[in-house]
């Protein structure tokens, strides 16, 4: 598929299981909500950082790496590698088959944890990560998501926290690891009363 055509997939249906699908651009972008299973939807996942505690695991929905996915990213990153872009050359390759450039997986992931606090965070503050091993065309991966830290801000309004994050396939093979820091917002009513707090000392 060449760039033109690419642009001109403004929705991609992604499946994600025998019954549920990943539709992009995601719903709440328009401030909808989420359709998660065929027939059904279900409001927008709102967690802000008093929703949180250490040691808490999330697991997010299921999403599958597509040819479509692979073409996007080349045309965007420029690297039009044989491996991912040449079926014949890649079936010779170690691997015997097509794979998706590593931070393909990185950016799904990412998207996919965001699915779990969605407008509660505010601000991506650090990323370490690592590529375990292959994500192949086809394949489908989710994200165990671990609370490992939490810090307030000076002004106790929101705060950081630290997650650990496994990226696996389907086989339940971790593919990728890491480890990210994200700001978010405090629960709105928790802003409120200490809104009206600091006014009422004034």
């Amino acid at each position: 598929m060449d760039v033109p055509q690419l642009r001109n997939r403004e929705r991609l249906l992604h499946e994600q299981s025998d019954h549920s699908v990943f539709l992009w651009p995601p719903d709440h972008m328009h401030g909808l909500h989420r359709q998660s299973e065929v027939g059904s939807e279900e409001a927008v996942t709102r967690r802000y950082y008093e929703d949180f505690e250490i040691g808490q695991v999330f697991v997010t929905a299921s999403r599958t790496i597509t040819d479509v996915q692979v073409a996007q990213w080349a045309a965007l990153s420029g690297d039009f590698n044989e491996l991912h872009m040449s079926e014949t050359y890649a079936r010779q390759s170690p691997f015997g088959r097509r794979i998706a450039h590593g931070p393909v997986g990185l950016a799904v992931a990412s998207g996919m944890g965001n699915s779990l606090w969605e407008e509660g965070g505010r601000a991506a503050l650090s990323l370490s990560w690592q590529f375990k091993a292959p994500i192949a065309i086809g394949d489908t991966i989710h994200c165990e998501v671990e609370v490992l830290r939490k810090q307030p801000t000076r002004s106790r309004r929101g705060g950081s926290a630290d997650f650990a994050v496994r990226v696996i396939n389907q086989n339940n093979e971790v593919v990728q690891t890491g480890e990210k820091s994200l700001l978010f917002y405090p629960r709105p009513d928790i802003d409120a009363t200490a809104s009206n707090a600091v006014g009422e000392k004034e």
